[in-house]
Parts: structure tokens; sequence; C-alpha cells
């Protein structure tokens, strides 16, 4: 399962590749790129020992390091995994800057986008379109899913597509 949340992947933001390219197996390794759980880890949590400590089995985030404006790059490839992803080391980050209990309150108002997402599909929202019939956002919601966990696949060549 996608790792983007309720937020659009780089399949819903257009992300494929034409059948015109130039140089189509280099694009598709650059896919294949996006998929892989360790630039997952080093776009939104960084390099352990640098933006980030393990201290009794927990991550915990060294703000000067993560937050540095050289790590820019980090938030402009994040787009590409969804914009719901990364949040673990998001929520992290929050709750060392503000402290438990404001970072809490903090947290606990995206759920209300997070809701909407769910209720609506992904990435529409009922303050911005209209609200469609349950049946149709389940098989939304399913159909993007799917959608995701299969062109992954595709690019990771566990399935192949015929014509």
């Amino acid at each position: 399962m996608s790792r983007a949340g309720f937020g659009a992947t780089i399949w819903a933001l257009g992300g494929s590749i034409s059948a015109k390219t130039k140089y189509p197996q280099q694009a598709c390794r650059v896919l294949e790129g996006f998929c892989q759980d360790s630039l997952y880890q080093a776009i939104f949590w960084g390099n352990e020992g640098k933006e980030y400590v393990v201290k009794e089995g927990k991550r915990i985030i060294v703000p000067e390091m993560y937050n540095d404006k050289n790590r820019k790059w980090a938030l402009y490839l994040s787009i590409f995994m969804g914009f719901g992803a990364g949040t673990e080391a998001s929520d992290e980050n929050i709750t060392n800057q503000l402290g438990a209990e404001d970072a809490r309150i903090a947290l606990d108002s995206r759920k209300v986008l997070q809701n909407e997402a769910k209720d609506n599909g992904p990435g529409a929202f009922s303050l911005l379109t209209p609200k469609l019939p349950d049946d149709v956002n389940m098989k939304l919601a399913d159909a993007s899913a799917f959608q995701s966990v299969a062109i992954t696949k595709v690019i990771m060549g566990k399935i192949e597509i015929e014509d």
C-alpha cells in the first residue's frame, strides 16, 4: 500500500512516462527510484546520527540539522511521495519544536482535512467540491489505492501490462 496517506501521489499528479520519451528505460529507473524505501527514509528522516538519533528505540529529530535550509531538496522530493506522506517524521519535528501539548493541538487540527479526504476520496475536499455519494467515494478510494499499488508493481517489474 502506498505511504501517501490521504494526499495525492506522483501518479495522481500526472507522474508518468510519455510514449514519446527519448530515454524510456532511464525514465523507468527514475520512477523506480521513487519507490525505494531508502529514498523514503532519506527524504522524511534524513541520516541517522545527523538529522535524527535513535534513543530507546525511537527516532528523535535533531532540529538544527533536520530543519537546515540545505535540506530543502527533501521537501521538493516529498511531493512525489504524496502530500500526506512522511507524517511520522513531521510529527516528531513539530513535537520537538512546540512541546508535547501544543504539538498535540496542532496535529489534531489537521485531522479535519484527513477526515474530509477519507470521506470524499483522494484530492477531493467537501469545502471545495460537492459531496459524492458514499458508494462512489468508496469506489474512488479503492480505485486510487489499486492504481498506486499496481503502478508501483509495474515499475518494480513485479507485474507486466500488455497492450
